[in-house]
């Protein structure tokens, strides 16, 4: 992903690190693109083709600018059973692109923001971003009720707000078309880290979090279809018993 300062003057972007001061600049021929950086300003360095390398060697991620700065190293962690804070990310299969975890996307623009802008400004960024993600699951917390057939007074009631104007904001959410349905055999195109809470070991006290990984090109078939609009329409329980949601652009169908 790159950014642009307002002004022009700043280009960054979320690179993935490799060992010997690499750093990737895009991807292709089946893996991550990259090019060595000597310290100071990047402009001049771009001369030559880059290099392809397997992305599953990235030792982590860090966001960069052409004007030179480097932001921290995002340090890649593949343990599951390992604690992750600070400046390190649970990411045990990248992908060839060394694609950037999803937990860390946006702590890597504002880091980048941060050497452009005054704090405050900054932090309207940071706000702006949040309030985005918060409509967009407000959004989907509507569809899920609709779905399991609440009404607009009862949605109303929930946000605080009269059952015309739910109507009004919310009425447009339609149920999408879905590529797969319940039993279809998939395969995975992109490997998948999953992280969710255990009701019964919060209930117990213990640590909750259950995360596990899934291969690329692991197979299974859809349990679930979810109609309402969300970015994982799909359950899908791999032929090895683990279950999981996806997106769409994730998988393709498989032999049956």
């Amino acid at each position: 992903m790159g950014w642009q300062s307002d002004d022009g003057v700043h280009e960054g972007w979320d690179a993935a690190e490799f060992p010997g001061g690499r750093f990737s600049v895009g991807s292709g021929g089946g893996g991550a693109l990259v090019r060595h950086f000597a310290p100071g300003p990047l402009h001049g360095q771009h001369q030559g083709e880059p290099e392809t390398v397997d992305g599953r060697t990235a030792i982590g991620w860090r966001a960069m600018c052409e004007c030179g700065w480097r932001g921290p190293l995002w340090q890649r962690g593949t343990d599951p059973g390992q604690l992750y804070g600070g400046h390190n990310v649970y990411a045990p299969d990248p992908g060839p692109a060394a694609d950037v975890p999803e937990a860390i996307e946006h702590k890597l623009y504002v880091e980048w923001a941060a050497h452009l802008n005054p704090p405050s400004l900054v932090a309207v960024a940071d706000a702006a971003t949040r309030a985005e993600v918060a409509q967009r699951r407000l959004d989907d917390a509507v569809g899920r009720a609709r779905a399991d057939g609440r009404s607009w007074a009862d949605i109303g009631a929930a946000v605080g707000i009269t059952r015309q104007s739910a109507h009004e904001r919310w009425a447009k959410l339609s149920s999408p078309a879905r590529a797969f349905g319940v039993g279809d055999r998939v395969r995975l195109l992109v490997g998948q880290q999953v992280s969710y809470t255990d009701e019964d070991l919060a209930d117990e006290g213990e640590d909750a979090t259950v995360r596990f990984s899934v291969a690329r090109g692991a197979v299974g078939r859809v349990v679930k279809v979810r109609e309402y609009p969300t970015p994982l329409p799909y359950v899908v329980l791999t032929d090895d018993g683990r279950e999981f949601g996806v997106a769409e652009h994730d998988i393709e169908r498989a032999a049956v």
